[in-house]
């Protein structure tokens, strides 16, 4: 999972310990949280989905998107977590 964040968003500020939160709990064990910094980071170069908004959350399964959740929204992300490791 990658967390597209700029550090200049609120929101995004606001959810990064949320964020940590969730990699730190068990049942995720076997998900890889990481976070990119979209000032920093040039998606297109990486075959990605453009990003348009942040916080966006992609989610990957051998090399590739398989769900995004767009904004700050723990419950919409657990989901598509859940749903990403019952694939």
């Amino acid at each position: 999972m990658i967390d597209w964040y700029g550090t200049w968003c609120g929101p995004c500020m606001r959810f990064a310990s949320k964020y940590e939160e969730l990699s730190n709990r068990p049942q995720y064990s076997d998900v890889v949280f990481s976070k990119a910094d979209v000032d920093r980071v040039d998606c297109s170069s990486l075959d990605l989905p453009e990003i348009n908004s942040v916080p966006t959350f992609f989610i990957l399964k051998d090399g590739r998107v398989i769900n995004a959740v767009l904004g700050a929204d723990q419950a919409r992300l657990e989901e598509a977590i859940k749903s990403a490791s019952s694939k």
